[in-house]
Formats: C-alpha cells, structure tokens, sequence
C-alpha cells in the first residue's frame, strides 16, 4: 500500500474509509474542481509535507481527468498538466501526489477536470519518519469552481483560534478559479462580532494564497472563537476559502471550509428554504413572499427563443429595454407578420410597421456634369464603400470608365482602408487590364497588388516589401498559381500553396533570407511535413541565453540516431522492500519494441538496482533499491507505430540519379558551389550574412 500510485475499485472504498481514521471519502461531485492546499515539502521544525490525492468516478460510464498544479503566490495561466483515465466506479490514488504527478517541490492548489462528473479528496500531512502511517494530516474535499465567489458576494471561515494560551495558531488560504485578477476584503470578528483587524488582497489568474492570522494587523494571538469573513470588492475573477487551525502541542491540524448556501434539488419532500435569483434575475430571499423578476440586461440572445420577439411584443411594455443585454435580440429572435419584399421594420410614430426604405430605390442609375461625382459617399471613420458578394461570379464593387486617364473604381483614405473588398467567391478586390505590359492593379511606386495582365509581368507583388509574388524566368507568374512554379495565395483553407507541374526538379515553395535579420521562412503556430527534412548543416534549438537573454542566444543540437526512437522517463520512490512498480504512458506498448530500460539510484548506493519485471500491462516493476529512496528511470524503445514499421529508415540511401555528382554541402568537399544539389533544384543564391544565434 505504500506504492505512490493505486487504481481502487469501487468496493475497496469502505476498507480505505477504514484504513484512515476519521477519514470520510465523501465530497462534491463535479467537472471542475479544487483542492485548496497541496504540497510537497520541508516545514517548520522538521517537517515534511506530502499529500495523497483521490479521484473517484462515480458514473456507469469512463471519465477524462487533467490534473493541474496551481503553484502557491503567483499566477498561472499555464500550469503544469496530468491526464488520466478512470472507468466507471474506480477510484484512482497518489501518494506524494505533487512529486509523483509533477516533480514539483512546493506548496499550492490542484484543479481537477473532467468530461464527467468526478469526486475529488485531498490529506496534505507531515511525514517525519519512513512510514506513512507515523504522519499528521487534515482532510479537504475538493470544492466545484461554481461554489466560489464573485464580485459583491462574500462568505465566512470559522473555527479562528489563536488565543493568548498558545493551544491552537491559524492559517487561511484563498484560491483563484476564474482564470482573471480579483481583490479580496478579509476582516477577523471575535466571537462578540468585534472587528479585529483587516486587510486587501490581490490574486492573479487560478493563483493560491496561504496565510498566517497575523497577516490582518490583528496581532499574533487575537482570539479563541474568531471568524473570517472573506469578500470580493473588485474584479472578475472568483475566490475559493479555507482555515486550517493546528493544536500546538499534538500538531494536530483541522480544516475549516467555507460556509456554503447549497441550492435545493427540489426533489425531496422538505420544505422550500430559500428562492434564489440565479443569472438574469433579481430579487428572491430567504422567508416570507418573494419576488423574482428579469434584472437589468439579464435577457441574453441565448435566452430568447428563435422568432419570440415579434412586432406586437415590442409594442408592449413586458420586456423593457432596460431588460435586454446588448446585441439580445438577433436576427433569429426577430419575427414580424405583414410586409412586402424591401421593406424594413421601423416605427411609424407610435408603433412598429413595415415600411419602405428611406432615399433611391435600387437598381439605380444616376448622371451627372463632367466636374461633379454622379454618386459620393463620405465617412470619415471606415469605409465609404464597402462591396461585398456571395456569388461566385460577381463582383463586390464594380466600376467602369470608358474615357481617358480616369479609375472605374478609386478609393482614397488618410489613414484607413482606399478600398476594400470581400467576396466568398472569386475575388475581393480583381484588377485587369488589356494592353502589354500593364497593370491590373498598381499600389503606388512598388506595386501593392499586381491583378492579372493578359501580357504583363507578375500576377501580385506587395509594395517595397513583396506581400505575396510568384515569380519565373519564363516573364509570365501569377499569384494564383497558374504558372508551374506559381504560388496561390487564396482558397478555403491554405493561405500559400505552391505546386510542381513540370519535369525539371523545382522547389513548390522557395524562402530566402536576403540579409541579417532577415528569415527566409517564418511559421506561427503548428508545421505539418510530409515527406523528409533535408538539412545539409544542423537542426539545432535556438533560445534565449538564461544568463543573458538581452545580449546572448543559446544554441543546442539536436541528437541524430540511427534508429527511430521513443522515450519516457520518470522518476519512482521505492517501498520498505526497496521495489516499486512503474506505470508507463498506456499508449507506450502500442509503438515501441526492443525497450532498454535504465535505472539511476538517487540519495544512496543501491548496486543491486534493477528490472525485475519488464513492461507489460502498462507498468514495469523495479527492485533491488533502498527503501524510501528515489530512482530515476528511463525507457526507450524502437518506434513500432503503423507508418515507422510501413516505412523503415534506409541509414544509407543511393542519390537518385539526376542528383548524382551534386553535394548537399559543397563547400565542405572542396567542390565549386556550381555542384551543389541546390542548383540543380533551383534555389541556390548566395547565402546571406547570419542571424545572431543562427547556425554556422
């Protein structure tokens, strides 16, 4: 039972209750959930913190767990993550959870979430000795994110004893489960109700605090019979409670949760407690007659019913504005009897009513002198015009001159948009023109977008910084694609495709870094290969030097093989017998084979160290160790997934036969640059003078 890891089946829950005295495995169920006071540590006196952790789920079908850390005094809005799976009734259980699940040493708060509903238990406790059993703890039961408090609400921790007798001292903590700043008002009452003392504070996102009594000015032994009360003054964010009061003399440590207004399930014979305005409503209480009504904005879009608001129940007074949450009533909320086809809903004076749009009636058609616009629109704070179109074949924005030296369409801003276009079909903004050597679009001295020209040049060139160009010795590329080296620079899902159609080998896409500071490509976000790297230097990892990172890079290699590897690594403690049995990942076996194992003993010599029992079932078991001692372990195998066994890695490999008598790396052969393997693909230039950090 010492293992730091167990997976408890439903009917073993009575016998652990049994095990821990005093221990109740009862709790909130939930999807999202924190234990409020965790760690893995030394303490005052000679202590040692550790905390063992269960998860139960009790659905008839299997839950997703993620197990994060929060990390006491600071924000974290990427912590560090365990996932697990738990099948209908298990329980799973960590000891030294912190360590074991993470490898942290330190204090903070766990969230646990999960697609199903999950009850979650904590005992955080000094353990001085080697044997769990010879330990002092308290129990938490981990509270759902929705039982914390917002902005305006509050709520109080009891059981404050730190009086002048030296019994008991006091320590409280908050937690943070919004995932947004929040400032917190504290006040310590004696038990008469007499304030004595306060302070504010400021957490971060999903940070946990812990603090002493003395914190709040009170001084270090203000009360035996006190009471915290704990309110949001400010903020978005929303806070969790909780007291912890130790016996000086036994050690002996309680937990003091929250108070908590559970709401009624309205499914059992009692009497109804409490009417609660819930979100979007105001009013309600705790006795005699109340009322509920819609609180100012409570009516959301997501609250209206498709067509429920129609033309005669805006007439009346039901529903005020007041009532209505911006942007509550959308199109789909709207319905109205009557009108004809262009009509739109307005007001005729004392009620709504369809009727005919103010100014022209479309289609238009309009003249005027030579020296005055037949049509001008100006707005000085967007667009003027702005052409939009959901046909595949029509135009958002279409002009036509027929005189000389004039713009079917010109668009001018100071400081915006000349001219924009959207279209879900061709094209947002297309310009052609017929005579050689022109221009279907010019954007100034270096061209902005370059349309089509029936004999021109480049399809889209982006002013003195290209934007998007697609270029060939032929004189005829075009931004589309339509050339065999083209680039497209449009479609549904890829933003820059390049394509090979003819014989001579080419590169689709080509990148090249002209100067310092210059990348030849630069990807945000995740790269998809298929097909190999060829690197013809390193594949190294560039970051920023820990010791400098204003004035220095730091270069790593990266490791080559062989062989296909993959690894999982972790470190275990030993029980008394100096065994332990390691899970590895349950996706492990499935793609690796011809495993190594490799065992380091940590804090002893242990020269009988080794694999008793190899991997199988999920886990591999270790003996020969010293008890209560860690190991560090780590496996690697071949990768054995589908497509690495489809496809073996050929170490040596002939060059096909075009690229035969070329070098990847000519210089390092004392070959001429003329027989590198780039030419012969078309991308050799000459390379351009090196980033700071950049390989050599």
């Amino acid at each position: 039972m010492n293992s730091p890891f167990f997976r408890i089946g439903a009917l073993a829950l009575l016998a652990l209750a049994a095990q821990w005295p005093g221990l109740a495995l009862g709790g909130f169920p939930g999807t999202d959930v924190y234990v409020a006071s965790v760690g893995h540590g030394a303490g005052a006196g000679g202590s040692q913190w550790r905390t063992t952790l269960w998860i139960h789920n009790p659905g008839p079908g299997s839950a997703n767990c993620q197990v994060q850390l929060l990390l006491r005094d600071q924000s974290n809005p990427s912590p560090a993550t365990y996932s697990l799976g738990l099948a209908a009734g298990e329980t799973m259980r960590f000891d030294d959870a912190t360590w074991v699940l993470f490898g942290v040493e330190g204090y903070g708060a766990l969230r646990i979430t999960a697609d199903v509903e999950v009850v979650v238990n904590s005992r955080i406790y000094n353990q001085p000795g080697p044997d769990i059993a010879d330990s002092q703890g308290q129990f938490f039961s981990a509270l759902p994110a929705s039982f914390a408090i917002g902005l305006g609400k509050s709520t109080d921790v009891l059981g404050v004893n730190q009086a002048a007798d030296e019994a008991f001292r006091f320590n409280w903590g908050l937690v943070e489960t919004a995932g947004s700043p929040v400032t917190v008002l504290v006040t310590l009452f004696d038990a008469d109700g007499s304030e004595l003392g306060s302070s504010g504070y400021e957490l971060e996102a999903f940070e946990p605090i812990q603090v002493g009594i003395g914190d709040l000015g009170a001084g270090q032994l203000p009360t035996g019979n006190g009471r915290l009360h704990v309110e949001v003054t400010a903020g978005s964010g929303r806070v969790i409670a909780f007291g912890s009061g130790i016996a000086n003399q036994s050690q002996d440590p309680s937990t003091f949760e929250m108070t908590l207004r559970p709401p009624t399930s309205g499914t059992g014979d009692g009497d109804i407690t409490a009417v609660l305005a819930g979100t979007g409503l105001e009013g309600g209480g705790e006795s005699g007659a109340v009322t509920l009504g819609i609180a100012a904005g409570g009516v959301t879009a997501d609250r209206l019913a498709d067509a429920a608001v129609t033309t005669d129940a805006l007439a009346t007074t039901a529903v005020t504005a007041d009532k209505l949450a911006d942007a509550a009533v959308t199109k789909a909320k709207l319905s109205a009897g009557g009108g004809s086809a262009g009509q739109v809903l307005g007001t005729d004076g004392s009620q709504l009513a369809w009727t005919d749009p103010a100014g022209f009636s479309l289609p238009y058609d309009g003249s005027a002198a030579a020296s005055t616009p037949a049509f001008q629109v100006t707005n000085d704070a967007g667009q003027a015009i702005k052409g939009v179109t959901n046909f595949a074949t029509g135009y958002g924005v279409y002009g036509v001159d027929f005189g000389s030296g004039g713009a079917g369409v010109s668009g001018y801003s100071s400081a915006n948009i000349g001219v924009a276009g959207s279209t879900n079909g061709q094209y947002g903004v297309w310009g052609y023109h017929n005579q050689t050597n022109n221009w279907g679009y010019l954007g100034g001295p270096h061209e902005g977008v370059h349309g089509r020209s029936q004999y021109g040049h480049w399809g889209s060139l982006g002013d003195t910084n290209t934007g998007v160009w697609g270029m060939n010795d032929n004189d005829n590329s075009g931004a589309l694609g339509t050339y065999d080296a083209g680039v497209h620079g449009y479609g549904a899902e890829t933003g820059v495709i390049g394509e090979l159609g003819c014989e001579n080998p080419h590169a689709g896409v080509y990148g090249n870094g002209a100067g310092e500071g210059e990348w030849a490509g630069y990807f945000w976000g995740d790269v998809g290969i298929h097909g190999e790297i060829v690197d013809t230097k390193s594949l190294d990892l560039v970051v920023d030097h820990p010791a400098d990172p204003q004035g220095r890079y730091l270069r790593q290699a990266a490791v080559v093989a062989s062989e296909r590897l993959t690894v999982v690594r972790g470190t275990v403690t030993l029980d008394e017998k100096g065994e332990a049995r390691v899970a590895a990942p349950s996706w492990f076996e499935a793609v690796a084979r011809d495993l190594s194992y490799h065992l380091t003993a940590i804090g002893a010599p242990m020269p009988d160290l080794h694999v008793a029992e190899t991997l199988a079932g999920g886990s591999f078991a270790i003996a020969g160790g010293a008890p209560g001692k860690l190991v560090s372990w780590q496996v690697l195998g071949a990768r054995a997934d589908a497509w690495a066994e489809d496809h073996p890695l050929a170490v040596e490999a002939p060059k096909p036969e075009a690229e035969v008598g070329t070098y990847l790396y000519p210089e390092g052969w004392g070959a001429d640059v003329s027989q590198s393997v780039e030419r012969l693909w078309g991308t050799r230039r000459e390379p351009p003078a090196a980033r700071p950090g950049a390989p050599q």
